[in-house]
This record gives C-alpha cells, structure tokens and sequence, in this order.
C-alpha cells in the first residue's frame, strides 16, 4: 500500500480563505461639515377669507325657538294685561307728564303711560331680533291677543284686534336687525342700527294700525300720530338698544 500523499498545511489555509467569503470593505465616511441655514425668502400672505363670526353662523335649535315663543308671549300678555287693568281702575295716574315738547304747534308729551308703552313695544322687538322673525311675529301677535282678550273680559274694555296685528308685524319687521346686531358691536353701534331699524319697523306697524282704523292719510293725522308716539318709541329703542347689547355680549362668550 503506498504511502499517502503529505499535506501542506499552508496551501489548505490558501484554499480555505479563496472559500470563505470576504466582507466587503466600506470606506470610511467623510468628517460632516455643518451646512450653512437656508435663507426662505418671504412668501407674501395669500388672501385668506374673513372668518365668520360664530355667533352669527349659531342658529337656536327649535327648542330654544318655542321655549322663547312661550317665555314672550307670556310677559308680554301679563304687562300689556297689567296696563290695561292699571288704565281702566286709575288713568289719571297714567296721564301723569314727565316731560312736554312743543314742536310747530303739536304737543309730544312723555306720560308714565309712554313709559309703560315703550316697555310693552321694546318685548316683541326683542324677540325678533334675536330669535328670528317667525318667532317676533308670534310673540307680538298672540301676546297682545292674550292680553287685550282677559283685559276685555276683565274690566269691559273694547278688543282690537288690529293692534295686535301691529305687534305682530313689528316683531317681523324688527327681525332685520338680527342680521347685523348679532356680530360684535359696541353699544354705539347697536345703537345706530336699532334706531334706523326700529324707526321703520314703527312706522310702519303704527301707521298700519292707525290707517286701518281710521282708512285716513293726511298729514295732520300723521303728525299728531307721529308727536303721540314718538317718545314711547325713542325710549323703546333705548331700552332695547341696551338689552341688544348685552345680549351680543353673553353670545359672544360661547
């Protein structure tokens, strides 16, 4: 048997480094040098659309609605019944003058009376202010029906109901003020709108009530008209220019 073949043992270690993978030799990173800032140019401000006040964009939800077309109808039937009841027992006391105007042969007189008009013309104004104009109709129409209805039946006196159609009315009509008192304004500016806004919102609901009674426009009648309700009206829009504004104020805040 011949011998068996000697072997090196430095040509197996050649051999089995050729088999034996290599990792691959990745070369060394470059130190990183700090880049300098990127200066943006300015980007001039796109036009962006005037974000709507939210107050404006709120709606009352139905509930709210007929909540406040109970609560209306109710104060004003119960003062309009109160003034009634308080003119048919003792109308001396009503007449009472507070302030008397003379202007171009008319005479505007500021009674307890007018004070007590202008308290009952400023609810159904409220309430379509902010409420809406379906709700200010209602308040005005029903409210005055409501308490001409137990006056009439209370102490005799006679039920019209045309001024309860004027109620109505003027509560409709003041609704347009809703549309711009409902934004932050300031008691000044409230002031501005409520006094155009209700200045035709009387006049007509007034001159409504008049002519339908009478069917006569003149303009004597309608200056005596104008001279008899004027200073109920002014303080109406006073009261409500103030009640407005603190409304806008307690809105705001939600």
């Amino acid at each position: 048997m011949p011998d068996p073949i000697p072997r090196n043992e430095s040509v197996d270690r050649r051999h089995q480094a050729r088999q034996t993978p290599v990792p691959p030799v990745r070369p060394p990173r470059p130190p990183q040098t700090p880049l300098p800032p990127i200066r943006s140019r300015p980007v001039p401000p796109r036009h962006q659309p005037a974000r709507r006040n939210p107050a404006r964009q709120r709606r009352e939800p139905w509930e709210h609605r007929i909540a406040a077309l109970l609560g209306g109808t109710a104060l004003y039937g119960a003062i309009d019944y109160s003034i009634n009841s308080q003119f048919a027992q003792n109308a001396t006391a009503l007449n009472h003058i507070w302030v008397s105007v003379q202007l171009a042969g008319y005479t505007s007189r500021l009674t307890t009376g007018s004070l007590l008009l202008a308290l009952l013309l400023s609810i159904p104004m409220l309430f379509g202010a902010t409420f809406g104009p379906r709700v200010g109709l209602l308040v005005g129409t029903i409210g005055s029906l409501a308490g001409d209805y137990l006056t009439a039946h209370a102490s005799g006196l006679s039920f019209d109901w045309h001024w309860s159609v004027a109620m109505g009315l003027l509560g409709f009509l003041f609704s347009i003020a809703r549309f711009r008192t409902r934004l932050r304004y300031g008691l000044l500016a409230t002031t501005c709108i409520v006094f155009f806004t209700g200045i035709l919102a009387l006049a007509l609901a007034i001159g409504g009530w008049a002519f339908s009674i009478d069917w006569n426009v003149s303009v004597p009648s309608a200056l005596s008209l104008l001279t008899a309700f004027a200073p109920s009206a002014l303080i109406a829009i006073l009261i409500l220019s103030f009640l407005l504004f603190i409304y806008n104020a307690l809105i705001s805040r939600d």
